[in-house]
């Protein structure tokens, strides 16, 4: 599984109802309104992208691979990461 952070810069009330769509709530976290982490088998961010708006039809946003962390956050984010074996 990999991590993706997928940010929406312009409709994420849309991008959010796309996440809720293909994937189940254990498998992303939103950490922000607009800004979510997902758990996805998927190889790619472009593969996660056409998922979740094959027409683009849900604004813009960006799709990034986790390769690591470091903040300061609530415990239950921790918690979801290390779930996840990251």
């Amino acid at each position: 599984m990999t991590i993706y952070s997928i940010a929406a810069t312009s409709d994420p009330h849309k991008v959010q109802a796309a996440i809720k769509n293909h994937f189940d709530e254990p498998d992303y976290f939103e950490v922000h309104p607009g800004f979510w982490f997902v758990s996805s088998g998927l190889a790619t961010p472009k593969e996660l992208s056409d998922l979740i708006a094959p027409n683009r039809e849900i604004g813009t946003f960006i799709v990034v691979p986790v390769t690591g962390y470091y903040g300061f956050h609530n415990k239950v984010m921790w918690d979801w990461f290390s779930a996840r074996g990251i």
